[in-house]
């Protein structure tokens, strides 16, 4: 169940966003394109971890995610479904609240810094992984999008059905 969290008076309601942990490890288990690529793997129960299916462009791994470092709860001020002007492929395109903006600038600048593989983030959407993008310095704008590519195709429907229940509450 979603929650709506209230800040200040006048009070408004955001709608409880993504949970934003920091990225810890990724356990690779085949080469792309090799038969037990295609095979589905799950991560090690009570891991907190969260498979990545086998792709053409990768094969499939476990992503375990540090919470303790990351941000739950993540307010959100808008979040909309939309075709990308690159490609043509469906999105959400997501704008945090101003205080979880500055959380975002602040978690972001320090996973900048830590070396690569490790400067990464897991976007996590009632229990499921959306997104694991890497990043080389602070994001400011308090706007993020969650693209099909690493989630598999987002179609129209999965778009839309995704930023209405993000978009919750408000």
């Amino acid at each position: 169940m979603r929650r709506a969290a209230v800040t200040g008076a006048p009070a408004r309601r955001y709608a409880t966003g993504p949970d934003v942990p920091a990225y810890t490890e990724a356990t690779y288990y085949a080469e792309p394109g090799s038969p037990s690529a295609e095979a589905e793997h799950a991560c090690t129960q009570g891991s907190g971890g969260y498979t990545v299916h086998a792709s053409a462009a990768h094969p499939a791994f476990c992503i375990r995610a540090d919470r303790a470092r990351g941000m739950t709860d993540v307010r959100v001020t808008s979040a909309k479904a939309e075709k990308s002007t690159i490609d043509g492929t469906w999105q959400v395109e997501v704008t945090l609240s101003p205080a979880d903006r500055t959380r975002f600038a602040a978690l972001t600048g320090s996973i900048a810094a830590a070396p690569s593989p490790r400067n990464g983030f897991a976007i996590v959407i009632d229990g499921k992984l959306w997104g694991n993008p890497y990043v080389t310095s602070s994001i400011t704008g308090g706007r993020l999008e969650i693209v099909g590519a690493f989630v598999g195709d987002l179609t129209s429907a999965t778009a839309h059905d995704l930023a209405l229940r993000l978009d919750a509450g408000r």
